[in-house]
């Protein structure tokens, strides 16, 4: 591997692994159960529009399916019940 490829696993697994880590069992105890893990739900939505962004890729249909349900669920559970 070369160099930059190199930093970039000690800086994901050190640095950005080490926060990541710690921001989330901060915020596991010290928020209810049910936002804690529905904050999680949209880590994978942002990681595929990064991914375009930043890194050109071009998701299939599959992936936005899977996008689509994701936030389907999002919005089934944050949305007021009607009555």
């Amino acid at each position: 591997m070369s160099g930059k490829a190199w930093f970039a696993v000690i800086y994901n697994i050190f640095f950005a692994g080490s926060i990541a880590n710690w921001a989330w069992f901060r915020m596991a105890r010290s928020l209810p159960v049910a936002v804690s893990s529905l904050s999680s739900l949209p880590v994978p939505v942002v990681g595929v529009f990064s991914g375009m962004l930043f890194l050109g890729e071009r998701p299939g249909a599959s992936e936005f399916i899977a996008l689509a349900l994701v936030l389907a669920s999002l919005a089934a559970v944050m949305l007021p019940e009607r009555r």
